[in-house]
């Protein structure tokens, strides 16, 4: 599916954080955006999935106006807000029950939980994980929702980096399968250009997008992320000018 963000606005206490801000995703593209903290990264996404109310402009998928919260959007906070009644595998397959298809999604959960270092804890409530556990749940819980564009709000920064470079693996490998369309925010510039196809820096308040730069992902993997200094360079001038005129 194509996201389109056209001229959205959004203030907080009389300063604007978004102006006239537009956003294009392609269908089945990774695009993350990069920028300083309280630039509006966050904010951006949960505009997009209608937890915010605009002052302007629209959201569109493939061309279809969306108003308020939708179905075809999938949101990991940064918050993992797991509930905390329900155990691991309930939590995880929650948007089965909204989206149905409840038991496949049972199936795929179960065949996932070793990868996000849950396996043996399906049964397990959220008062009995760690942090880093409660995030991978979340992000489990996220990534298995049938919506068909994936917004994720720093999914990765509370995990270790051992663990952190296995999901990321793993989510470059689902979207390969499944064609998602995703939207990340992240502080990681390596993250960023190791998963996208595409990396916007914002900068500035209201925020506005200071560098867009298309990766060149044939024959991506760690080798290949480590030989990118030119291209982290770029990404690392820009955020730091964005973080400079804040």
């Amino acid at each position: 599916m194509k996201l389109s963000a056209e001229g959205i606005c959004i203030g907080y206490h009389g300063e604007p954080i978004l102006r006239d801000f537009h956003l294009q995703v392609n269908e089945g593209e990774f695009v993350s955006v990069v920028g300083p903290s309280g630039c509006g990264k966050s904010t951006l996404l949960n505009l997009i999935a209608g937890l915010l109310p605009r002052e302007g402009g629209q959201v569109l998928v493939d061309g279809t106006e969306i108003s308020g919260t939708s179905t075809r959007f999938s949101l990991m906070p940064q918050d993992d807000l797991l509930l905390p009644w329900m155990t691991v595998l309930e939590n995880v397959c929650l948007y089965g029950k909204v989206h149905g298809g409840l038991k496949s999604l049972q199936w795929r959960a179960l065949e996932n939980l070793a990868t996000f270092g849950l396996n043996g804890y399906e049964n397990r409530y959220p008062h009995e994980l760690s942090g880093g556990m409660r995030q991978r749940a979340a992000f489990l819980r996220t990534a298995l929702c049938p919506a068909d564009i994936l917004l994720l709000d720093e999914p990765f920064a509370s995990l270790d980096v051992i663990t952190r470079e296995d999901l990321q693996d793993w989510l470059l490998q689902m979207r390969q399968e499944l064609g998602r369309t995703v939207v990340l925010v992240t502080h990681d510039i390596d993250e960023a250009i190791y998963l996208s196809d595409r990396v916007l820096v914002l900068g500035g308040r209201p925020a506005e997008i200071r560098l867009e730069q298309t990766i060149k992902t044939h024959g991506r993997n760690r080798a290949w992320l480590f030989a990118q200094s030119d291209l982290r360079q770029a990404l690392y001038t820009a955020l730091k000018e964005g973080r400079d005129d804040f």
